[in-house]
């Protein structure tokens, strides 16, 4: 495993136990009713486009994201520490992060814009109906 933002999936299945040994985390989870929800988590590094049909949670981390609202041709800017909740019937949306020259740290490690963890997107399904 690499120093930096890793995501990993777990079904709650299993019984586990971890431990810490060098800096600081993040940890999202995302709990949904399997029978008729999948969700998975997205960690923004790059451009990335979120069609309509999903809820979607956007979590900004390390400075700003601007988001780009397809069906009302608008941009707003996420600061940087907030919360942006679009709804299942909500339109599709790009997002990216707001460059800058700064430079962060993580675990210990500096790392430049390039690689820095913007955003952590929700992404909450409807399963196909039987």
């Amino acid at each position: 495993m690499r120093h930096g933002c890793v995501s990993a999936e777990y079904d709650g299945d299993a019984i586990w136990q971890a431990s810490l040994l060098d800096g600081p985390v993040l940890k999202l989870n995302a709990i949904v009713a399997r029978e008729r929800y999948t969700a998975r988590i997205v960690v923004l590094r790059e451009p990335m486009h979120l069609p309509s049909g999903c809820l979607a949670l956007v979590l900004t981390l390390h400075g700003a994201s601007m988001v780009r609202a397809r069906d009302r041709c608008e941009t707003f800017l996420l600061p940087e520490a907030y919360v942006y909740t679009r709804p299942e019937n909500g339109g599709a949306f790009d997002i990216e992060a707001a460059r800058n020259e700064e430079r962060y740290e993580l675990n210990g490690e500096a790392l430049d814009e390039a690689q820095a963890p913007y955003a952590a997107l929700v992404i909450i399904e409807q399963t196909a109906r039987r």
